[in-house]
């Protein structure tokens, strides 16, 4: 494991003992969901979480100006212990560490569909119904459309992968042929 990542665990750690303590665990899940967004979503964020140019404190000022008033007062204590500690590098990985704790913690499986044409919502709901079933565990849906699959589905369960989509079958087909 990298010293980033482990870092990241023990923030991630105490954050949800400080939050469950405080009774604010999902108003800050939240607020890192949106942290995380936010960094998906401009490029220019994460770059100035990640440059070694600007100094940590100037990165303090920034963060809290940015999030004040629009978080909870224990994430933006977060923002600034992480610039004060220099680790503001890694608050992404924070973030990311924090969400996976808490859906462990709430029994939440995150699951990716992938598919050619949006999915009906009866057949999804069947499918979360299947998957909440196996796995005793909530599932929390993200879909995407992908017309590259021609057809079918590509289905991410946590570190596992079913592919039933056209092009992979068609992929196989090739695949014994130049066997």
């Amino acid at each position: 494991m990298a010293v980033s990542a482990a870092v990241a665990i023990r923030y991630a750690k105490s954050l949800i003992g400080l939050a469950e303590e405080k009774g604010v665990l999902d108003v800050v899940k939240t607020d890192l969901e949106g942290v995380v967004k936010l960094a998906e979503d401009s490029h220019d964020f994460t770059v100035f979480l990640k440059s070694p140019v600007i100094d940590p404190l100037k990165k303090k000022q920034i963060l809290l100006k940015m999030f004040d008033g629009k978080v909870n007062d224990l994430t933006l204590s977060l923002f600034g212990l992480t610039a004060e500690k220099k680790r503001e590098s890694i608050l992404l990985d924070i973030a990311k560490t924090f969400l996976k704790l808490y859906n462990n913690q709430k029994g939440i499986v995150e699951v990716n569909l992938s598919s050619a044409v949006a999915m009906e919502a009866g057949l999804k709901e069947e499918l979360r119904s299947k998957l909440s079933k196996q796995s005793g565990k909530t599932i929390q849906f993200s879909e995407e459309v992908d017309p590259d699959l021609i057809g079918g589905y590509v289905l991410r369960v946590e570190d596992r992968q079913i592919d039933m989509s056209v092009r992979n079958q068609l992929s196989e087909i090739r695949q014994s042929f130049k066997a």
